[in-house]
């Protein structure tokens, strides 16, 4: 009977895991991120330079999603949702495939299923989510190469690597797995020599895969722009003031670590405070200090998620820093009981998690991208490794206790994942009763907004084609990039959010355009904040020093140009140049 109920229990996780990716892509209609991103790959074989500047960083990415364009086009936006939902679904498998021979299945898909609710917030094919999926592909070769002492899964595992350092080029961080070959040696039995030669093979995967992205590179005639934005990232390393600036970078790392590793020592505490409560309930009241003990546990752990839920930040931070914990425990009981195939996965998943995030602004919140692989781990910890500690039962962690424990952890965590997967549709309202109104244009079907963004959108392309054709070079600004995508133009400023460039950078870029292009562009711009989750419903734009910068540079170019405008909306403005004719394929200088 236990059996019957364990398998539907496995199939109803299964089904559940399946469904839970596909839920959300279909609701929130975003002009930034997924502007930039799908325009990208939408221009990367038809004209890669006019989107090289920052585009280039994840030039993989864009090949990817270019080519997924080409075989699914007819798909729009949500085609390129759909692809994130089956990339999730492929991580998960390979994950599924690496752990099932030695984990409790309910569990560990119990765990795949809390991870997909944590993991992905952005639904449509991007960087980070097609480097957590190579991550973990070089993972599961170098995992089972060490376990099983095999040169050619190792050497797979760097030449995926080498591949994924061309998706997002801070993916280079994860050279760092190198590491693992030399952790886990203590645990395989692996000699000096051989552990040697597995490096060597790691990187000659790295170095081989490199080789044939750059070749693909200059066939294709992108190597160029690709080195240009390779000086350009360096440039902005060693600037100051930027988010990006290795200062800016190295002082957002050691603020995330802190935090992380205080998360640790916390959980410590709580940790040894129950134990002695315990220790010393059991000399008063015997017979009932067990049922308190567990009873208080899974209160502190439902207050701790409680109180996680307020800020996603401290609940991704501190969980990492519980994951680097569990990882570090369970590798050091790995190698204590020579268990090569723990040893393995423990240290290939702790460099897979500290690695992701390296380079980005966003720091230790796109840890979640390197969870996939330590979640199971982590859960792996209580269900099967510390419940056989005796010394742990003398002070009331029993098998039970330390389950229940798991159970409401990995229950609480899904119920704040899937409360903000409702809520967070990506620059969109967190209402999604309220995003039931469908989108005109071919590109955008399936696609649900709310009423008013749905309207002030339709309007635009509505009017749209009379301005710009197929090909046609447009400017668009205020952070409107989808539109390059729907109007299948070119940026004027070779990238699709010209106001990413730093003031110099733009006014650069401008004069660059206007010596490149023998005419002037249709210009399109948003009036309020498209970075904002209620617009239209605002008025204000981003304020920073660096967008205000832009604008003036650009509302100087617009009035030395003597552009006119010639249409708008409560939202959105059309300007063009005094001699444009509407339905010419574009305006002359």
């Amino acid at each position: 009977m236990k059996r019957v109920w364990a398998s539907r229990w496995h199939w109803a996780f299964t089904i559940a895991i399946v469904i839970y990716p596909l839920l959300w892509i279909w609701q929130g209609l975003d002009f930034t991120d997924t502007g930039f991103a799908i325009t990208n790959y939408n221009l990367i074989f038809r004209d890669p330079h006019s989107i090289h500047y920052w585009g280039f960083n994840y030039w993989l990415t864009d090949v990817v999603g270019g080519v997924w364009l080409l075989a699914f086009g007819k798909l729009g936006l949500f085609g390129i949702r759909l692809a994130s939902a089956l990339l999730m679904l492929a991580t998960n498998y390979l994950v599924y495939r690496l752990y099932r021979g030695w984990m409790a299945k309910g569990v560990l898909l119990l765990t795949i299923l809390v991870g997909e609710t944590l993991i992905e917030r952005m639904y449509w094919l991007n960087y980070d989510n097609l480097s957590a999926f190579l991550f973990v592909v070089s993972g599961f070769f170098l995992i089972r190469g060490l376990a099983m002492r095999s040169s050619t899964r190792v050497f797979l595992a760097g030449l995926v690597l080498g591949v994924n350092m061309f998706a997002r080029v801070t993916n280079a961080a994860g050279l760092v797995m190198i590491l693992a070959i030399f952790i886990s040696a203590a645990a395989t039995h692996t000699t000096v020599r051989k552990q040697i030669a597995q490096a060597v093979f790691f990187l000659l995967g790295v170095i081989g895969a490199s080789a044939a992205v750059i070749l693909a590179m200059r066939g294709m005639g992108q190597w160029t722009d690709f080195v240009e934005n390779l000086g350009t990232l360096f440039s902005i390393a060693g600037g100051h003031g930027n988010t990006h600036s290795s200062a800016s970078l190295l002082t957002q790392l050691m603020h995330d670590q802190t935090f992380a590793w205080r998360t640790v020592l916390y959980a410590l505490a709580v940790f040894l405070c129950l134990s002695l409560g315990n220790f010393l309930l059991k000399r008063v009241k015997p017979h009932v200090s067990q049922v308190i003990f567990n009873g208080v546990s899974l209160l502190t752990v439902i207050y701790i998620l409680g109180d996680g839920w307020q800020d996603r930040f401290q609940m991704v931070a501190g969980l990492t820093g519980i994951l680097y914990g569990t990882l570090i425990f369970s590798l050091m009981v790995a190698l204590r009981r020579k268990d090569g195939v723990l040893a393995s996965a423990t240290s290939v998943s702790l460099l897979i998690l500290f690695s992701v995030p390296l380079g980005s602004d966003f720091g230790i919140r796109l840890s979640v991208y390197g969870m996939y692989l330590a979640l199971p781990l982590a859960s792996h910890l209580l269900w099967t490794i510390l419940p056989a500690f005796r010394n742990l039962n003398r002070i009331g962690w029993t098998s039970t206790s330390l389950r229940s424990v798991l159970i409401i952890l990995l229950l609480g965590l899904f119920t704040v994942g899937l409360i903000s997967g409702y809520q967070y549709t990506y620059r969109d309202v967190p209402n999604r009763l309220s995003m039931t109104e469908p989108l005109k244009n071919a590109k955008l079907q399936f696609v649900y907004t709310t009423a008013a963004r749905a309207n002030v959108t339709n309007q635009l392309l509505d009017v749209l084609p009379t301005f710009v054709h197929p090909n046609d070079v447009l400017m668009a600004y205020e952070e409107t990039s989808l539109l390059y995508y729907l109007t299948d133009s070119r940026p004027y400023l070779n990238t699709s959010w010209p106001m990413l460039y730093d003031p110099n950078r733009f006014q650069s870029a401008l004069k660059q355009a206007e010596q490149s292009h023998h005419r002037l562009p249709v210009v399109v711009r948003a009036t309020g904040a498209t970075a904002d989750f209620y617009w239209p419903n605002v008025t204000h734009l981003r304020l920073d020093y660096r967008h205000n910068m832009d604008r003036a540079l650009m509302n100087l170019f617009l009035k030395q140009h003597h552009y006119l405008l010639a249409w708008e909306n409560s939202f959105f403005q059309i300007l063009v140049p005094p001699n444009f004719k509407p339905g010419s394929s574009q305006p002359g200088r």
